[in-house]
């Protein structure tokens, strides 16, 4: 499927369909577009919805025949930090552009491996949702546009923050950090909501901020 299309479906209503297209979508990340689709049929036959799946107890996840194991392995992964993310955006404090950048620094300390969070905040800066990604590279966050969009779209939201951070190196934008702010920014304004910030913290508790430097208007 074209990633227009893929867009596009996540714009409809969560019919049966359209939740095995999500969940199609997720294992593409990790198998070929044959075996995910096969194993996303598989898992949409014994779980009613993908939050039953997300949320269903491991043993249960694993026990579908026809899933490999590596694939029932990761979305189990992405249930857990789905419930950690959840638990903690009921007591995380309102988010403003000046304080982003030390939130974000606190919130991603101590990581060994480069990695990222969206907050998708309401009208008083409260979090609604927080999102971690990563990916099997230490030195390498990936999230693409179909991710972004349904994260987007399936929250009412005003606005979103994005943080990542850097090991070993300076807390300065790259080409890849533009070009990525540069896409969430567009998805964000199909949304209809705001990028408010993109902040990226080091190890060496060094920040740097696309907002108040004036870089995110430029992009």
């Amino acid at each position: 499927m074209a990633e227009c299309d893929r867009l596009q479906l996540f714009k409809k209503s969560k019919s049966a369909a359209t939740e095995r297209q999500r969940l199609e979508i997720l294992l593409a990340n990790l198998l070929p577009e044959n075996a995910a689709a096969a194993a996303a049929e598989r898992l949409a036959e014994c779980f009613p919805s993908l939050d039953a799946l997300l949320t269903a107890p491991a043993a249960e996840v694993l026990a579908v025949e026809g899933v490999p194991r590596r694939a029932a392995q990761y979305l189990i992964c992405i249930g857990r930090c789905r419930q950690v993310a959840d638990n903690f955006c009921g007591n995380a404090p309102p988010l403003t552009r000046e304080g982003f950048a030390q939130f974000a620094a606190q919130r991603l300390k101590g990581r060994d491996n480069e990695c990222g969070e969206i907050f998708l905040v309401g009208r008083s800066g409260k979090i609604l949702k927080s999102r971690p990604f990563t990916s099997a590279n230490i030195q390498f966050v990936r999230l693409n546009a179909a991710d972004l969009f349904t994260l987007i779209s399936d929250i009412d939201c005003r606005g979103a923050y994005l943080a990542h951070n850097h090991i070993n190196c300076p807390a300065l934008p790259s080409a890849e950090d533009d070009e990525f702010t540069r896409k969430l920014k567009a998805v964000c304004a199909k949304c209809g909501i705001r990028l408010f910030d993109h902040s990226i913290v080091n190890n060496f508790g060094e920040h740097f901020s696309y907002a108040l430097s004036g870089r995110l208007e430029k992009l």
